[in-house]
């Protein structure tokens, strides 16, 4: 199963987001927009993971959030990587939160490596993705918008747990479902 744990967006969050995209998507470039359901925060992608692993990560994951507390993600920002020139991945950042999130993302790191996982090679940047560039049309109108709204504010939201997903790729898109919940504090 293609899996991978991610922190959930509130609602409200994820609408303030989906208008940013339709802003950003008026200027025709060819982005593949995230669907408005499907905005999380990737801790970790595992990849395929044998159902019969399962039980040992879900455990694993448990025991971590047992001594995590709630805490206050303010998403604010709009960015991309490589650049804003070169905008290969659109996202969203961080106002607040992103040191809890860095802090939650090394444990989760290290819980999953110590099943086997192989550690991520670059280094953490918390962020939202919005969109992924198929092609480099009307790039200039994007990198201007993205300027342009560089700094929204999208809204704030308390996370309180983390939720291992797996992902079903479709053509139409991928199809989320959760695989277990995990709230902070047990």
């Amino acid at each position: 199963m293609r899996s991978f744990i991610a922190l959930e967006i509130p609602a409200a969050l994820r609408s303030a987001l989906a208008a940013a995209e339709a802003r950003l998507a008026r200027t025709e470039a060819d982005v593949k927009w995230v669907e408005v359901d499907n905005l999380h925060l990737t801790l970790k992608f595992l990849g395929d993971v044998a159902p019969e692993r399962l039980p040992q990560l879900q455990e694993s994951l448990s025991e971590l959030v047992t001594t995590r507390r709630p805490f206050e993600l303010s998403v604010a920002g709009l960015g991309a990587f490589p650049s804003l020139a070169e905008p290969n991945v659109i996202w969203a950042g961080l106002a607040n939160g992103a040191s809890e999130c860095t802090a939650l993302w090394r444990a989760v790191e290290e819980a999953c490596a110590r099943l086997g996982y192989p550690r991520e090679r670059k280094p953490f940047t918390p962020h939202l993705t919005l969109g992924r560039r198929r092609s480099g049309y009307n790039l200039s109108a994007l990198s201007h918008a993205l300027r342009t709204d560089a700094d929204t504010t999208f809204g704030v939201a308390m996370i309180d747990g983390m939720t291992l997903y797996r992902s079903d790729l479709r053509p139409s898109g991928p199809v989320y479902t959760k695989l277990g919940e995990y709230r902070f504090g047990g």
